[in-house]
């Protein structure tokens, strides 16, 4: 699937860096303008030069974009849902990087 149109001017967060495993991501997500029911939440693996994504409509099923491996797929959706340990740890603003298991 291609990005939406409107990827690039969304209103996004702060980059978090993330390991997992021996991989060091960026994680973040962006919204459209007026419009945050639709959503991508993106991990960059700058070492790696590569980038995977999950885009999310409030009515629409969700789409995977760059083809996430299994750890990644989780990773993303953790970073979706509000009290996934992972949105645990952000929320107890703990030392960056994050470390998952």
């Amino acid at each position: 699937m291609k990005p939406p149109r409107w990827l690039g001017k969304g209103t996004s967060t702060p980059m978090i860096p993330i390991v997992l495993g021996q991989i060091h991501y960026l994680a973040g997500s962006v919204c459209e303008p007026h419009n945050c029911g639709h959503s991508v939440h993106v991990l960059y693996a700058p070492a790696q030069k590569r980038a995977v994504a999950h885009y999310q409509t409030e009515n629409g099923p969700a789409q995977w974009l760059g083809a996430p491996n299994p750890a990644e797929q989780k990773l993303l959706s953790e970073l979706e849902t509000a009290n996934s340990p992972l949105q645990i740890k952000l929320d107890s603003h703990p030392k960056l990087p994050i470390i998952v298991d």
